[in-house]
């Protein structure tokens, strides 16, 4: 019987042993794979839904809370419910003697003087006392200085803060002392003489100065 060789052996032969093999060994592999997906089956959903792990944004940050805050926020609150103390500093001003104005302030004009027989200008007011003799002190303040002085007599000088500052002229019986500290009403001294009017009728001579300049006591008074 004689073997004829056909195309196909030819082929199979040849070339195509390697592509045979090939395909067996795909197929080999597809039979290796679907025997392992069989063995560890992945869930469909599982694979579906991996996504990224994003934190997720919170409503409000945290607010890192200062130990300090509260006792800051607590001392102010006990500075502003604190009442303010006035001591040495004048809320409020009172005439230095229940009495009568007798001379009153003039920078401008000319006054006539009893006691040098002559025209001068008046650098303060005249109170003369009536139910009492008692002088005292304006308003909350400071004494800076008690002097006795040859024009003025003894005087008696107190810073009532807010830059104001009275001189007290022509005061007896002084009650005060250098870096005392006096209350509106504080009786400082008692009424007695004016050595540049000493030919007026028994008075007091009361300066004011606001911010180191002389101002009219009777307008600083409110007795105008």
């Amino acid at each position: 019987m004689k073997f004829y060789k056909t195309k196909l052996s030819t082929f199979l032969l040849g070339k195509g042993f390697y592509l045979v093999l090939a395909v067996c060994m795909a197929a080999m592999g597809m039979a290796v794979y679907s025997a392992l997906d069989a063995v560890n089956p992945v869930e469909p959903e599982q694979n579906s839904s991996i996504q990224e792990s994003v934190p997720e944004e919170p409503d409000s940050f945290p607010v890192e809370e200062n130990e300090n805050n509260g006792s800051s926020e607590q001392s102010l609150a006990e500075e502003e419910t604190e009442p303010v103390d006035n001591e040495g500093v004048a809320t409020f001003f009172m005439l230095p003697l229940n009495g009568e104005i007798i001379k009153s302030y003039d920078s401008e004009h000319l006054q006539y003087s009893n006691t040098f027989n002559d025209m001068r200008l008046h650098t303060g007011t005249d109170i003369k006392p009536q139910s009492t003799t008692d002088v005292i002190s304006a308003g909350n303040g400071s004494v800076l200085s008690v002097e006795e002085n040859t024009v003025l007599g003894n005087v008696i000088t107190i810073d009532h803060g807010n830059t104001v500052t009275v001189r007290y002229c022509g005061i007896k019986d002084i009650g005060v002392a250098v870096g005392d500290t006096v209350e509106a009403g504080y009786v400082i001294g008692q009424v007695g003489t004016v050595t540049n009017e000493c030919s007026d009728e028994e008075h007091i001579h009361i300066e004011v100065y606001k911010n180191g300049k002389q101002i009219n006591p009777e307008e600083f008074f409110d007795l105008q």
